[in-house]
């Protein structure tokens, strides 16, 4: 698995977490500063939560999604540099 792949995968996987029951702290800050109750929240996000696991599904097994972006943007992997050092190639128009 390459490494940018697996790092899409676990972000992704975090984020979900954070925003879905029983942990999901995200969802109840915004539960408790939008005034209403999960019961009401939940019924609205069940579309949400159908949309980010099929985002998921997609990264995890079409590995060619989340890699693509980093081949799009010309940032060499196999080289052994810093991310902040691609970067600062690409910006000053080196690569």
């Amino acid at each position: 698995m390459h490494p940018v792949h697996f790092g899409l995968i676990l972000v992704y996987n975090l984020c979900i977490g954070n925003i879905t029951p029983p942990v999901g702290n995200t969802l109840f800050v915004a539960i408790k500063v939008g005034g209403t109750t999960l019961a009401k929240t939940v019924s609205y996000m069940i579309w949400y939560y159908l949309a980010i696991l099929t985002g998921l599904l997609l990264i995890t097994y079409v590995p060619f999604l989340s890699t693509r972006l980093t081949n799009g943007s010309r940032i060499d992997l196999k080289r052994r540099g810093t991310y902040a050092d691609d970067i600062s190639l690409v910006w000053r128009g080196e690569r």
